[in-house]
């Protein structure tokens, strides 16, 4: 008996189910990513006192849903951020940062 051909069926069904699973890792990674930069940018905006300017900068403005600077105490940034991922999903990037002056 040959089983080539019994093979390749099943390697057609299974590799659907193996990209998708590798383009939601990938997606998820890139999400990530996105969110350390994000932060990255929080913490060097109030390290430079002109936190506004810096933010607007270094994130696109269209991309920005809500920005909330409170410099009382602490400073503290809540942001969020609109994500296109690789399945043309819009997801929403929600951080909050706080540090003491």
């Amino acid at each position: 008996m040959d089983n080539k051909g019994q093979t390749l069926v099943a390697f057609i069904i299974i590799l659907p189910l193996l990209l998708l699973i590798l383009l939601g890792i990938l997606d998820y990674g890139l999400l990530s990513i996105k969110k350390q930069e994000i932060t990255n940018t929080l913490k060097d905006s109030i390290k430079y006192n002109n936190i506004e300017d810096l933010i607007y900068k270094n994130i696109d403005k269209n991309d920005i849903e809500l920005l909330d600077i409170n410099n009382n105490e602490y400073i503290s940034i809540h942001i969020k951020v609109k994500y296109h991922s690789l399945f043309y999903i819009d997801k929403t990037i929600d951080l909050t940062y706080k540090e003491n002056k």
